[in-house]
């Protein structure tokens, strides 16, 4: 489930006091930016299982909204295989013009 989501979930329930409903928004708008800690994200996911009763995200899906330099897993993957393949390609052109 999105950040986004658990967060406003977790604000509707109206249980929370001020300090920490502050922290959930910073928390979404960090989310929001591609710059949210994994131990907030955990923390998000746990405090929204614990009030709602609903399991916590699976793995696999937790590692889908991280994001490093703005880019997710998926992403730089993509890009290193871009540039494997570009590496690869100057190889053969420079194997194919020398003597």
């Amino acid at each position: 489930m999105p950040v986004d989501t658990l967060v406003n979930e977790l604000i509707a329930l109206g249980s929370l006091d001020e300090a920490t409903v502050a922290d959930l928004r910073r928390m979404q708008a960090e989310a929001t930016a591609g710059t949210l800690d994994a131990d907030d994200l955990t923390y998000i996911q746990a405090l929204h299982a614990r009030l709602t009763g609903q399991p916590p995200a699976e793995p696999a899906e937790i590692e889908s909204d991280v994001r490093l330099d703005g880019l997710t897993i998926a992403e730089w993957r993509d890009r290193a295989l871009a540039a494997e393949a570009e590496v690869g390609a100057l190889r053969d052109q420079l194997a194919a013009n020398s003597p």
